[in-house]
């Protein structure tokens, strides 16, 4: 399932390749489902095969890094906060 709405907003990027809100819509279900080493895979291939897209390519490529950053911190947090022990001030 998650496949074919990767590939339905795949072509929609790819078909419409300046309209940013597909771009964001793209990465955003990439986001979502773990697949963002998919979407740099694939924005890596347009900057390899198509010189024409190649620079716009590595700036969306730039975005993807930003979004798993950004969720990588987010889980690297959450998970500090679950670990640290929670004591009230009657326990000290």
């Amino acid at each position: 399932m998650i496949e074919q709405q990767l590939q339905a907003a795949w072509h929609e990027v790819d078909t419409n390749w300046s309209d940013d809100g597909a771009h964001r819509r793209f990465v955003t279900l990439c986001t979502a489902h773990g697949e963002l080493a998919e979407a740099a895979r694939r924005y890596r291939q347009v900057r390899d095969e198509d010189p024409a897209r190649r620079a716009s390519a590595e700036q969306r490529q730039k975005a993807v890094l930003a979004a798993a950053m950004l969720m990588l911190s987010s889980t690297s947090a959450t998970k500090r906060e679950a670990a640290r022990p929670r004591h009230s001030r009657t326990y000290w």
